[in-house]
């Protein structure tokens, strides 16, 4: 409402404390709006106050504007996790602090100049930086090596177990093929039928080559399954010593035991050279083109062994799962909200952890100076500034004290479970 003053006839609007200059909402509601934006989809929370959504994402990019204002340059971490995310339409490139799991940056593509340069913007970059986590992607190490020569580079030991798993996969389905055809030329029904029953423990276990031997020993119908298929079959023993030969690697506790777990593994591997494959048949009685898959999972390792032997290292136990649990919570909050635009996924994934605590009130009685604001004077002309018009004693709701809001979508660092692919042990 506008009012106009008795002696000098001016008029001025009356100032309430509970209200936005020009708004017509209550700082109560302003402050819940634009932490709730944060932390829940924008149509939520426009449904549940009753505004539409262009409001609420309008205060959303007010403090978003103001949380990255805050945020300044971003310091460059002693271990960076560098990963992408398919999102929005666009491969989107995703910059970790590995140590705390905090999202240092995402960025609008993943190409070089992109990467490179998110990279060369961090405070003390070539400093700080002394190790960088990543996938068996051969532009991002390339990258690193531009920008980052004296960091060392970490294949991120999840990505290499999933590459050995897809390979383990698909030479389970060649050898069942295999067994399946020496079955049909089986010319002994009994024996036909007993060689059938041991397959099928692996046809109907599909998992039985994906448990580690932690998660084999938790059951004996598994280790008995286990023992039936690789007696009776050499193919899936030999199958089952390269899986868990590999596996060994990483339980060594040093460089120097992992290379030589690495040597001995390399030789359940079929050879290339006619001469080799047969004289390497000869010594495990078993048939090479079966293993064909895992032959090149062999030289993937080859290709990547500085990095993925770096993690035996001193003090370099790292992986890339906080960039994965970053990707995951991502996912979340691009689902939760129905699609959103890079610059508000980005907002929301940056800042949900970061915003500032939820504002609490209680119904009190306080003293408050009243000013208003002079709009026009009898004489038509305005005089800036604002009018002191006296005290008051409020009696109503304001400000008591501050609670933290609890990010929904943080995970924990300790959980390695967020990478997408299904056979993570």
């Amino acid at each position: 409402p506008r009012y106009r003053c008795k002696d000098c006839s001016a008029v001025f609007r009356h100032i309430f404390d509970s209200i936005p200059e020009g708004k017509r909402y209550t700082h109560r509601l302003y402050e819940q709006i634009r932490r709730d934006a944060f932390i829940r989809p924008f149509s939520q929370v426009a449904a549940e106050f009753g505004i539409s959504e262009g409001t609420v994402r309008s205060i959303f990019d007010e403090y978003a504007t103001e949380l990255e204002t805050k945020r300044g340059p971003i310091v460059a971490p002693e271990v960076l996790g560098i990963d992408e995310k398919h999102i929005v339409h666009a491969m989107r490139g995703i910059f970790v602090d590995i140590k705390t799991g905090r999202l240092l940056e995402m960025t609008e593509d993943n190409k070089e100049s992109s990467i490179i340069g998110t990279i060369e913007r961090m405070v003390d970059y070539d400093k700080n930086i002394r190790i960088v986590t990543t996938d068996m992607a051969n532009s991002y190490r390339s990258y690193i090596h531009v920008c980052l020569p004296n960091a060392k580079v970490i294949v991120d030991k999840y990505h290499v177990y999933q590459d050995l798993y897809v390979k383990v996969r698909a030479a389970r389905k060649l050898i069942l093929e295999h067994i399946g055809n020496q079955i049909a030329q089986e010319t002994d029904v009994e024996r036909a039928e007993k060689l059938k029953t041991v397959r099928n423990i692996v046809v109907y276990n599909a998992y039985l080559f994906k448990f580690g031997k932690e998660k084999l020993a938790e059951s004996e119908s598994r280790i008995s399954a286990m023992a039936q298929v690789c007696e009776t079959f050499l193919e899936f023993n030999h199958l089952r010593l390269i899986k868990e030969g590999f596996e060994r690697i990483y339980e060594q506790k040093n460089r120097q035991d992992a290379e030589a777990a690495y040597e001995s593994w390399c030789s359940l591997i079929p050879p290339r050279g006619s001469r080799q494959i047969e004289r390497w048949e000869k010594e495990f009685g078993v048939n090479a083109a079966l293993y064909a898959d895992l032959a090149t999972f062999y030289r993937t390792t080859q290709k990547w062994y500085k990095e993925i032997f770096n993690y035996f290292d001193e003090d370099c136990q790292y992986t890339n799962a906080a960039s994965e649990g970053t990707n995951s919570k991502i996912q979340r909050i691009n689902s939760e909200g129905a699609g959103y635009g890079f610059r508000h996924l980005r907002a929301k994934a940056l800042f949900s952890s970061h915003i500032g605590p939820r504002a609490t009130y209680s119904l009190s009685t306080i003293k408050k100076a009243i000013y208003g604001y002079p709009t026009r004077l009898a004489t038509g002309y305005g005089t800036g500034g604002k009018l002191f018009l006296g005290n008051e004693y409020v009696y109503g709701i304001h400000l008591d004290a501050t609670k933290p809001v609890k990010d929904p979508y943080q995970f924990d660092l300790s959980n390695s479970l967020y990478y997408d692919f299904e056979d993570d042990e």
